[in-house]
């Protein structure tokens, strides 16, 4: 890494967490509904956690769970955004946030039942058993109000078909599949994670991505997260897309397949006092 990549690098992560910093601003300032503000503030919690943590394995060259939580972010970044997206009546935000629970709900519940039937110890079993009717109980609080489950991520109708027009264009192509893999490790992938050297065999145990692509895939999801809070409450984001633009000019990415823009997101007036 030369000196003009290292300022890079920095200059990058100085912008990102000035970004965040304004985002928690925004977070801790607004009163626009109770349950839903609620969620934003965890999901930002969550998403700094995340980014955090990219850093950190970035830095140490470990592409293989860098990711992976690139992966996570980008499924977790389209689903928030599919919560809110194309309405700013928040009973309405609010009921897919109740799809969503009920979905993954769903899903937990048939896990623990395959884990019950794959077991003899009946300490285990009884524990599963337990975290079982623990979600039965709230997946059946939620079906009692006619809540249906979400979309499924990809397809016709999915939350990557119903996203597209916000991003423009779809981040299950260039986010969400292309680091699919480095979740659902296949025998594919084990065989990229050994290289060879004449008569050597090195085991790597990790990918061959270019760092720098995958610091621009985390940068450009936190600035899609950051531009969708800044729309969606009103706030000046103009800054913030002259940084994104800025770092991508003096990276030479400026048409990089990584790279976003946020084309439009429903905005909400603050809650009057």
């Amino acid at each position: 890494m030369n000196f003009r990549e290292f300022c890079l690098i920095m200059k990058t992560n100085d912008v990102i967490c000035r970004w965040l910093e304004e985002v928690e601003s925004i977070l801790k300032a607004v009163d626009s509904d109770a349950e839903f503000d609620s969620y934003n503030r965890s999901l930002f919690g969550v998403l700094c956690t995340y980014y955090k943590a990219t850093h950190i394995l970035l830095e140490q060259n470990l592409r293989l769970p860098a990711c992976a939580n690139l992966r996570i972010m980008s499924e977790l970044l389209v689903k928030f955004l599919w919560c809110l997206h194309g309405t700013t009546n928040f009973e309405e935000v609010r009921n897919r946030f109740q799809r969503w629970a009920l979905t993954t709900g769903r899903q937990k519940g048939k896990l623990y039942n395959e884990l019950i039937k794959g077991t003899s110890d009946e300490d285990e079993k009884s524990e599963y058993v337990r975290l079982r009717d623990s979600v039965a109980q709230e997946v059946t609080k939620i079906e009692s109000s006619s809540i249906k489950q979400m979309p499924h991520m990809t397809g016709n109708g999915g939350l990557f078909e119903k996203t597209y027009d916000v991003f423009g264009r779809n981040v299950a192509v260039d986010m969400y599949g292309q680091f699919c893999e480095a979740v659902h490790i296949d025998t594919s992938v084990l065989a990229r994670c050994i290289k060879r050297q004449g008569d050597k065999l090195i085991f790597t145990g990790d990918l061959d991505h270019n760092v720098d692509e995958l610091r621009l895939c985390c940068l450009s999801l936190i600035y899609m997260y950051v531009k969708i809070i800044c729309i969606f409450y009103r706030s000046d984001d103009k800054q913030i897309e002259d940084d994104y633009q800025n770092i991508l000019l003096q990276s030479g990415k400026i048409n990089n397949k990584s790279c976003f823009s946020v084309n439009s997101v429903p905005s909400v007036a603050k809650k009057e006092s």
